[in-house]
């Protein structure tokens, strides 16, 4: 074999090497290190995702190009997921855990204005109406002893508790509180974090007060969701649409929030095992993904 047979060999040898090199696993095409996992799903778009409270399933709503208000159960032990058929006429607008067995979910009503708030049995598939003409309502979240919920108000002037029993889900009582959007319980119950204009605000029931944790103007702060130890806060966002990613701050407010993921993100939720953070993509118009991050060990 001549010189130049030699080389071309050589050279055949090297781009198959490369090329070889260069595949990459879907689910983790973001990060080789694994600490991102992409999720099998069908093509669509999906909010309002959620954790169970045994950590092991992920519920969420989600739109095709054919259908819209879909609810979907993902079972992380299964990597399986089931589109769960809920009776009711209008398409369902948001949806989270009440317990392991148990969905929330709210419709909007004819007309626009208001939405019903209704609870789902996944062993009976049957719905119950738990409150209706509920106006304003920008997000539900169910705390994690499945008694107390917090509507948050579009108006952002003021939101309201409701507290219903545990077993009959009958509502007792409600309670007036301040403000914000996008609110979510503590796993504890004691404090609720919600976005104000572009500040992340905790109120603590106890005390009756509001501190400020972030003040990201004349950015954004958008989705947030707690640790389980009550410690951190996840949230995505950023300074400037450029510096936009996930972020991890401290609930007491005093040191400067920590990206962990460099990349716009819409919707998130944090764990109950407090090991990972299932998040969705920005993505393109009626079409996005859904992962989910490893938590880095500082913050778990």
């Amino acid at each position: 074999m001549n010189v130049k047979g030699v080389m071309r060999w050589i050279l055949m040898l090297c781009l198959m090497m490369l090329i070889g090199c260069g595949s990459t696993n879907s689910e983790n095409s973001n990060d080789t290190s694994g600490n991102i996992k992409k999720l099998n799903l069908p093509k669509g778009a999906y909010e309002h995702m959620r954790w169970s409270p045994d950590g092991e399933k992920i519920v969420f709503q989600f739109d095709t190009r054919k259908t819209l208000g879909n609810t979907m159960v993902y079972d992380l032990t299964q990597s399986r997921y089931q589109v769960v058929s809920i009776p009711v006429e209008r398409s369902v607008n948001s949806v989270g855990w009440i317990s392991n067995s148990k969905l929330f979910f709210t419709v909007i009503e004819s007309g626009g204005l208001s939405q019903s708030l209704y609870s789902f049995d996944l062993s009976s598939s049957k719905s119950v109406l738990l409150k209706e003409h509920i106006k304003d309502l920008s997000s539900v979240e169910w705390d994690r002893k499945g008694e107390n919920v917090v509507i948050g108000r579009t108006s952002q002037d003021k939101n309201e508790i409701l507290k219903f029993d545990q077993n009959t889900l009958k509502l007792s009582q409600t309670e007036t509180i301040p403000g914000s959007s996008l609110s979510r319980w503590s796993y504890d119950g004691k404090k609720i974090a919600g976005i104000v204009g572009k500040e992340i605000q905790i109120f603590d029931l106890e005390a009756k007060q509001s501190t400020q944790v972030v003040d990201y103007s004349p950015g954004w702060a958008d989705s947030l969701s707690w640790s389980p130890d009550g410690r951190w806060i996840a949230f995505s966002g950023g300074p400037s649409k450029e510096l936009s990613g996930l972020y991890i701050v401290d609930s007491q407010g005093k040191n400067k929030p920590v990206k962990i993921y460099d990349r716009g993100i819409a919707s998130l939720d944090w764990s109950p095992k407090g090991d990972q953070i299932a998040f969705t993509t920005v993505g393109s118009p009626g079409i996005n993904e859904v992962y989910l991050i490893r938590v880095p060990e500082e913050f778990r």
